[in-house]
């Protein structure tokens, strides 16, 4: 299925704009590659996910790279039929704590961190892994072989529940 997302700015990170469009672009199509191309973004003004770039974010009174907050809920369509409705919102610093401009690579590890999120994955404590801790100076380029396989078995585990549940329905 597809999923839109839209991207904004905060003031002072309107100059970024570029490097923070380009980031997104690289993140999602990192885990569709992933996903086989099962799951696709595209960007909307009417988005699942809206991307928030700002100069810093904390979560729990930390600095972090990133932070989401996320919804899944069942809906009925026009049609009475149960259809599945997802909305997030993810919060990406442009600033590292040092008030150094982030870099793109660092931009598209915590993206991809926190759509892993939305995707299932916890956080990992491998350095090296999207699902990772951000080492800026050495951030994850791309999913471990082990992440591939943890969203693919949660995407299967979930398949397998799906029809066990029409079955009863």
């Amino acid at each position: 299925g597809s999923t839109s997302y839209s991207v904004q700015f905060d003031s002072g990170s309107k100059s970024d704009e570029k490097k923070c469009r380009g980031a997104v672009g690289q993140a999602v199509s990192m885990w569709e590659s992933a996903l086989n191309h099962q799951v696709q973004f595209t960007e909307s003004s009417a988005p699942n996910i809206q991307f928030r770039f700002e100069k810093e974010v904390k979560s729990a009174n930390r600095e972090v790279g990133g932070h989401v907050q996320w919804n899944r809920s069942v809906a009925t369509n026009s049609a009475g039929e149960y259809v599945p409705k997802l909305t997030a919102t993810i919060w990406v610093r442009t600033d590292q704590p040092n008030g150094k401009p982030m870099k793109p690579e660092h931009l598209k590890h915590v993206i991809a961190h926190e759509l892993g999120h939305i995707l299932g994955l916890n956080d990992s404590k491998c350095v090296g892994d999207i699902m990772g801790p951000l080492d800026l100076r050495k951030p994850a380029k791309s999913l471990s072989n082990s992440e591939i396989q943890a969203i693919s078995t949660i995407r299967n585990q979930a398949l397998q529940m799906r029809k066990a549940c029409l079955l009863s329905a």
